[in-house]
């Protein structure tokens, strides 16, 4: 929970470029878990990393945030690592040119995709997923507003 977060440490989250929140009970340890947010400046290809450092710690991309590239018309391909167990609702809503997703976790369910999180995404998008995912991924992405035009393979 940041909100348990030391001072200077929730600091320097806040002034980061990728911000991120921390859970666990005290302050940051090596191999704990963040979620991913971008800048408001992310554009073209975004990889999201499957590790952040921050003040010599590691700590490891599960989540994406609610509303992280809401609205952001500039995307066009984002890159999902394995580590990400969770997309926060409305993480990609309005990302009309977003027209490429890959995603390489295969630890996605429906709970785990929060609502809308694909609304409004480019109508013909080609989402690749892992191997043996295309049915279960696709079922859980039309559901979360998904193009019925758009591609799961």
């Amino acid at each position: 929970n940041s909100s348990r977060v030391s001072p200077p440490y929730k600091r320097a989250v806040e002034e980061a470029d990728i911000r991120i929140s921390i859970t666990g009970n005290t302050a940051p340890k090596i191999s704990g878990n963040t979620t991913y947010k971008p800048s408001k400046k992310a554009s073209g290809t975004v990889t999201i990393p499957t590790y952040v450092k921050r003040d010599g710690k590691t700590y490891r991309v599960t989540k994406i945030a609610s509303n992280a590239f809401k609205g952001n018309t500039k995307v066009k391909k984002i890159v999902i690592p394995s580590t990400v167990t969770n997309i926060g609702k409305k993480a990609f809503y309005g990302c009309k040119n977003l027209k490429a997703v890959t995603i390489k976790t295969s630890q996605l369910t429906t709970a785990r995709v929060g609502s809308q999180a694909f609304t409004k995404t480019h109508a013909k998008a080609i989402i690749t997923v892992p191997k043996g995912k295309v049915k279960s991924y696709k079922k859980i992405f039309l559901k979360k507003g998904l193009s019925k035009n758009a591609t799961v393979k």
